[in-house]
């Protein structure tokens, strides 16, 4: 055999194998996109029910200033029916983060467009900025709330949290004593703030991920009761870079700016160093 023969058969058979790559890669990809869409598609919808529960209840809420709820005795604050629902809401949609966690462990679900959104606004509201308990309270308060009902993993229902709570609990009243202060004190500028925002995020999350509303309700957004330093976190840091995605900014910015022009100030902010 000449050298421009081996060439030839070294080149051939070399190229034969990386096609063979790109193809193995090609299926991996798609194998993991047809996962992930069937991971989104299978939990996406409890998920944005639960979500829109607490969006709905710190929706009415906000509207009234809290009003139902505050100067309430701490000691009787389980008995307040505004309280204790807003309570378990949260409580609930925290689990649902637990069994979405736990669940898509094995699965890449930024494969899929609706997953990759749907990491993005849970780092928001983990954001320090944002969050109402530490993240490790958090899970701690879903895990609790966790059920296993014929194979799969669910939520306890109302009753059955309440009936925790009534019986002191010990380890529910530990991790949940946290929020239970927050939103006791729900009238406190800095836990008032951080309630809005929750609020603004999650109804941002509801819209983008079920824009016809076939599962959640459009509800307008309480932007106009932020405070500044709260639009900043919001503007500044969730929209500009969080939530790069979202295009109809004018609907969770205070002052109504479009994306472009949300874009042109804070580069011209971030250009004169402010």
């Amino acid at each position: 055999m000449d050298i421009s023969s081996f060439i030839a058969g070294a080149t051939g058979a070399f190229g034969i194998k990386i096609l063979d790559i790109l193809y193995q890669e090609m299926i991996r990809k798609k194998n993991n996109h047809q996962s992930a869409k069937q991971f989104v598609d299978a939990h996406l919808d409890p998920f944005l029910k639960s979500a829109d529960e607490v969006e709905g209840k710190l929706h009415s809420l906000i509207k009234n200033n809290f009003q139902s709820i505050n100067g309430i005795p701490f000691k009787d604050r389980n008995q307040n029916n505004d309280y204790i629902s807003l309570f378990y809401l949260l409580a609930k949609f925290w689990a649902n983060i637990e069994i979405l966690r736990v669940e898509g462990l094995a699965v890449a679900i930024s494969e899929d467009k609706r997953g990759q959104q749907l990491q993005s606004f849970l780092e928001c509201l983990h954001l320090k900025e944002m969050r109402l308990v530490d993240r490790i309270t958090q899970r701690a308060v879903g895990e609790i709330l966790i059920k296993e009902v014929n194979g799969k993993l669910g939520v306890i229902p109302f009753i059955e949290f309440y009936e925790l709570i009534e019986n002191k609990n010990e380890i529910l009243n530990k991790w949940t004593e946290e929020i239970s202060i927050v939103l006791h004190k729900s009238s406190h500028k800095h836990n008032t703030q951080r309630l809005i925002l929750y609020s603004i995020v999650i109804n941002a999350m509801l819209q983008t991920l079920d824009p016809d509303n076939t599962i959640v309700k459009n509800r307008p957004t309480h932007t106009k009761r932020l405070s500044d330093k709260s639009n900043k976190v919001l503007e500044g840091k969730v929209l500009m870079y969080y939530l790069k995605f979202i295009r109809d900014t004018e609907n969770y910015s205070k002052k109504g700016m479009t994306r472009r022009q949300l874009n042109a100030f804070y580069k011209k902010n971030k250009k004169q160093g402010k």
